[in-house]
């Protein structure tokens, strides 16, 4: 970005604290009357350069022109000096960002409005022209109450494109307004968002940014959606378990490890030596917890072999199965892990159209961030028409998300229990990706397959809500 060369018109706190915002990404120069320069030269401006005159002067104006600017800023405290400014400029700087002291004096840009940038005095100047500049590298900008707001505009390559708002939804961010054609749209969820339009989400500052990667890079941000960190849940230290959650660490978007000890807590120094001695490719950052709800859950892991003794008590209901109850309690993923030190091939179960739409997208994200094999195990189910697949439906699922993540997938198709059929041939893959609605559980009159299909499989497996 040091290739843009941006003139600055006008020196005061509002312009001081812009320069300070954006001169380490971009070649800044000042513009200011010759009076001023003794003063200019006691600020802390090292790295900015200056033009000194006036604007109207011949021969500053011709060293504005000669460099060849790419960006305007105006930020005089009066509106009529901007606008002058601007109008000296207009046929030189192609891009014009003016700041408006006072609104009605919006009336000044009536004949020029639509071909340059005015932002009203009081925003947070640097970050909303670091985003206007380089839409790819969007940055929050705080509202005061623990949320960030970032506003985006959505490319033709974008997920969010042709799109319901439905379709993206998280506890930790939400999309609340859509502008288009100059008018602003509050979405209901099912309203479609269209290329073109500038969605603006409000959410928490430390999901947000990563979250609008996904939606300006299509780069999966799996598990940013729930929270930052990585909970692993302990009764012993088995190696295995350990290398399948470093592995998850160092694949996934997650930030830290923390770790949960049901029983009696194992020493810290014993827990380091045993870490040190597995490697990951990213930097580990961890801690030991005493509660869950102390830290931000992107997702819970548990060693799957804990539970095979009681399995047979899940036949009759999962109410109580812990991997169950955490999932419900915390509506986060889960994943119950058998020990494998890498995933390369991924199965994702197909046999309803609500659930199953949820564990597609996220098998999708999983396999590409992990250059894991992705097969879709489309079941239909014998004997039964409520809430079963609609290949056709199915199908436009699975092609979009081939688009935008740029990925194949090996399709089976199968007919029966989808509990039994997973089961069955899950052994030949290392991870089954599955989702669930909150709050419901498996029992022995009401069989829940999400739940047993996620206990149940031989590989290890994942559990993913619905809606998130």
């Amino acid at each position: 970005m040091r290739n843009l060369k941006i003139l600055i018109a006008g020196y005061n706190d509002i312009s001081k604290n812009l320069i300070e915002e954006i001169k380490p990404f971009y070649e800044v120069y000042l513009l200011e009357k010759k009076e001023k320069k003794e003063f200019l030269e006691k600020e802390n401006l090292e790295g900015v350069n200056f033009i000194l005159g006036d604007i109207s002067d011949v021969d500053t104006l011709k060293q504005i022109i000669s460099n060849n600017f790419n960006v305007l800023i105006a930020t005089c405290e009066e509106d009529r000096l901007n606008y002058g400014i601007c109008k000296f400029l207009f046929n030189h700087i192609p891009n014009k960002i003016i700041l408006l002291n006072h609104g009605v004096n919006k009336r000044f840009y009536e004949d020029i409005e639509k071909e340059i940038v005015l932002i009203e005095k009081g925003k947070v100047l640097g970050k909303y022209i670091k985003n206007y500049l380089d839409p790819n590298k969007k940055e929050g900008i705080s509202i005061g109450i623990g949320k960030d707001i970032i506003q985006i505009k959505v490319l033709p390559s974008s997920i969010l494109a042709n799109q319901k708002v439905a379709r993206f939804s998280s506890s930790k961010w939400k999309i609340v307004a859509i502008y288009r054609d100059n008018k602003i749209i509050l979405p209901r969820g099912n309203t479609v968002i269209l290329p073109g339009d500038q969605v603006l989400f409000i959410g928490e500052p430390k999901i947000l940014e990563s979250t609008i990667s996904l939606f300006l890079k299509n780069e999966p941000q799996f598990p940013l959606d729930y929270g930052y960190a990585q909970v692993v849940i302990l009764k012993d230290i088995e190696k295995n378990y350990l290398k399948e959650n470093l592995f998850l660490y160092s694949k996934t978007k997650v930030r830290e490890i923390d770790f949960y000890f049901q029983e009696n807590e194992v020493p810290k120094d014993k827990l380091e030596k045993i870490l040190k001695e597995l490697p990951t490719n990213k930097l580990l950052s961890y801690k030991v917890i005493k509660n869950l709800d102390e830290v931000d859950i992107g997702f819970i892991s548990l060693k799957k072999k804990n539970f095979k003794l009681k399995m047979l008590s899940y036949i009759f209901t999962t109410k109580n199965a812990l991997p169950i109850k955490l999932f419900n309690k915390y509506a986060i993923p889960v994943f119950l892990c058998i020990g494998k030190e890498k995933y390369e091939n991924i199965l994702c179960p197909i046999f309803n159209m609500e659930e199953s739409i949820k564990a597609l997208e996220t098998a999708f994200q999983i396999a590409k961030m992990m250059g894991a094999n992705l097969h879709l195990l489309l079941i239909k189910q014998a004997d039964i028409v409520e809430n079963s697949i609609n290949l056709h439906e199915i199908k436009k699922h699975i092609d979009f998300y081939k688009r935008i993540y740029k990925l194949k997938a090996n399709i089976i198709h199968k007919t029966g229990n989808p509990v039994k059929i997973t089961s069955q041939i899950s052994k030949d893959y290392d991870l089954v990706v599955t989702s669930s609605k909150i709050g419901k559980y498996s029992t022995l009159f009401k069989p829940y397959p999400p739940h047993l299909i996620f206990l149940f499989s031989k590989s290890s497996s994942l559990l993913v809500p619905y809606p998130a």
